[in-house]
């Protein structure tokens, strides 16, 4: 992956975990004054194109999607899938942008295979 390409991911990465949060802030009383909080993940390290790569990757999404998802202090259990809806929307939206195979196909829930020859 060039370097112009990585930038633009990280920058997407950005933005739809914020407009996720925001999404999931308004939901919230009071949420308005509230900035979106946003969370970049920094995947240079990694090559993607391999499963390694991919599920370190993926975890690396799933742990921000958690940071940036608000933890509903409440003790109604109806309340709960409204932040589990705003963690799945922001994983969901992160392995979009990245665009990678290996890692969309980790999100559909299959293993990711090396090809064979």
């Amino acid at each position: 992956m060039n370097k112009t390409l990585r930038e633009k991911s990280y920058t997407a990465l950005c933005c739809l975990f914020g407009t996720a949060a925001l999404c999931a802030l308004t939901a919230r009383a009071g949420a308005v004054e509230d900035a979106p909080p946003t969370k970049t993940v920094k995947y240079d390290d990694l090559d993607i194109t391999k499963p390694a790569g991919a599920k370190t990757l993926y975890r690396r999404i799933q742990a921000a999607a958690v940071e940036v998802c608000p933890v509903l202090m409440s003790r109604k259990l109806e309340l709960l899938p409204i932040e589990h809806r705003c963690i799945e929307q922001a994983i969901d939206a992160a392995v979009r942008s990245v665009n990678a195979p290996a890692l969309t196909q980790l999100r559909a829930g299959g293993q990711v295979r090396l090809a064979s020859k």
